[in-house]
């Protein structure tokens, strides 16, 4: 009886023992899976996604024609008209111009002959008297001379004509002009060679006369705008030919020449940003639906003074200006189709959306390498 009681004593201790156990593996399970549940909720409370697209940049241009009437009190950018000023006068500019052209003239072969009178009377000899030599090559003096009796005196003589036959070396000249009993009494020598000679000669063309033209205009303009101009406004300045002078007349051989014009001169006046606003509206209207108007390049702004009535005051401009735009791209993607993705994935979702340059992803915190699967932990922002 005595063991009975003893193994029963055993059996209970163990049993006690063995659902202490279960006791403490229960407890454990239970905090391995309390702290299991507060990391999925850390993880997805804390986990963020913020994804920053950057739309293509597209360049957009118009040309447009505006009004400027003066009896408009406001811009009307619905009309394409603005007030402003409108002014006519005539004026006068003369300026000294200089030939471009340049041409390379051959002069006839000359040199300088003695002539020697052996007569006992003086010698008149007039400029282009004729002298010969023994090859009947002929030449003429260039200046009158008187030659003394029993006497000599030197001159300039010249070809008759252009050629490198006349390039001649010293001889002796006769004068076929003289009565044939004085020609062995008054002569000529040379003691040098004749040769040609080369020179530079400036020449009219009709673009010098163009050029002339342009440049006063150019100044009358500058003149006109520099007067009329102001901080705010645009001056616009229209030339129109009354008459034009030159000095000079077309291939002629003039070291310069005076040129002048008369004007009748047209001007208009209007404020820059009056006109800026009907442009950037017009810029504005041509952008396409599936873009968004971004900015207008200043710069980019180019006027003409196309037509003046001054009988109606009125002025029409062509004016061009360029922008930039972007592609809309809000209503291209889902935030569903990138739930779970890792960043390349992002990348090449976005990528393949026509209309996105740019794509750049951030996780947070760093531990968190995908897209949280809660849509409202999902930031997508455009960057324009």
């Amino acid at each position: 009886m005595a063991k009975i009681k003893k193994t029963s004593k055993i059996s209970k201790t163990t049993a006690k023992a063995s659902i202490s156990k279960v006791n403490r593996q229960i407890t454990v399970g239970f905090v391995v899976v309390t702290i299991l549940l507060i990391l999925m909720i850390g993880y997805f409370s804390l986990s963020k996604a913020n994804i920053y697209l950057t739309p293509d940049k597209n360049t957009i241009h118009t040309n447009m024609e505006i009004e400027v009437m003066p009896e408009v009190t406001s811009t009307l950018t619905s009309s394409n008209i603005l007030p402003g000023e409108i002014k006519k006068f005539e004026t006068e500019k003369t300026g000294k111009y200089k030939p471009s052209q340049e041409t390379i003239q051959t002069k006839k072969s000359n040199g300088t002959v003695k002539l020697i009178n052996n007569y006992s009377k003086d010698q008149t000899l007039v400029a282009t008297t004729r002298l010969l030599t023994p090859d009947n090559l002929l030449f003429r003096t260039i200046e009158s001379v008187v030659v003394p009796a029993g006497g000599e005196i030197l001159v300039n003589i010249e070809a008759d004509e252009i050629g490198t036959k006349y390039e001649i070396g010293p001889t002796k000249f006769t004068i076929p002009g003289l009565w044939e009993g004085l020609r062995d009494k008054i002569y000529g020598i040379s003691e040098s060679p004749m040769s040609e000679s080369t020179t530079k000669v400036k020449i009219v063309s009709s673009e010098d006369l163009e050029l002339a033209k342009q440049d006063l205009t150019n100044k009358i303009t500058i003149e006109a705008k520099n007067e009329y101009s102001s901080p705010d406004h645009i001056v616009l300045v229209k030339i129109q030919t009354s008459s034009i002078n030159s000095t000079a007349k077309i291939n002629e051989e003039i070291e310069n020449f005076d040129f002048s014009l008369n004007a009748e001169v047209s001007i208009v006046k209007f404020l820059k940003q009056d006109m800026e606003t009907i442009a950037i509206n017009n810029l504005k209207i041509i952008t396409l639906n599936n873009q968004e108007y971004l900015s207008y390049n200043p710069s980019s702004i180019k006027y003409d003074l196309l037509k003046i009535n001054h009988n109606a005051k009125a002025a029409t401009i062509s004016v061009d200006i360029s922008g930039l735009a972007t592609s809309k791209i809000d209503n291209l993607y889902k935030k569903s189709d990138i739930l779970g993705l890792a960043e390349p994935d992002v990348e090449k979702y976005f990528k393949k959306i026509n209309g996105i340059d740019v794509v750049k992803v951030k996780f947070s915190p760093s531990w968190v390498k995908s897209v949280p699967p809660l849509e409202d932990h999902v930031n997508i922002e455009i960057v324009k």
